[in-house]
């Protein structure tokens, strides 16, 4: 009797397994929210015009140094500071325009239209244009506005965003 017991328990506890009730809840749907970026990136240029090369990139690097001290007013860490390019160029003005002269070159000097002679006493001394681009890096939108408010200074010439 107990095997008969025993084996219709086995039966029917197979037959019990053999049943998988799936139980799932299928949704389907779309959802969309704003969410603000976890860091900006600001580029800021700075500048600086002199007829002396050194002198300019004294100039310019007590600007940035003025740029970083307001940096760490404002409480933007510094090791979100970084810089994208530097940029020297020489460049020659003259005090008239181009057009009037003609470019005629003798071995000695160059006429202008009315014939006379271009001097380089007509030349003005050469200048010195540095340009440096830098980015900073904010994860705290609250300083954002901050940063913007502090590149109105004269110290940056150009902002963008990336």
């Amino acid at each position: 009797m107990k095997k008969i017991f025993t084996a219709l328990f086995l039966i029917l506890s197979a037959f019990s397994f053999g049943e998988n009730v799936v139980r799932k809840i299928s949704v389907t749907g779309n959802s969309e929210r704003e969410v603000l970026p976890d860091t900006a990136k600001i580029s800021f240029k700075i500048q600086m015009k002199n007829q002396n090369l050194n002198t300019a990139t004294k100039e310019l690097k007590e600007k940035i140094e003025k740029f970083k001290s307001g940096l760490r007013a404002k409480k933007i860490e510094l090791s979100n500071f970084e810089t994208v390019s530097f940029y020297s160029n020489k460049t020659k003005d003259y005090n008239d325009y181009y057009d009037d002269y003609r470019y005629v070159e003798d071995e000695q000097a160059v006429y202008d239209v009315k014939g006379k002679t271009k001097t380089d006493k007509d030349k003005k001394p050469a200048s010195y244009t540095i340009q440096m681009q830098v980015i900073v890096k904010n994860t705290t939108f609250d300083k954002i506005s901050k940063l913007i408010e502090f590149s109105g200074n004269d110290a940056v010439k150009n902002i963008k965003k990336i």
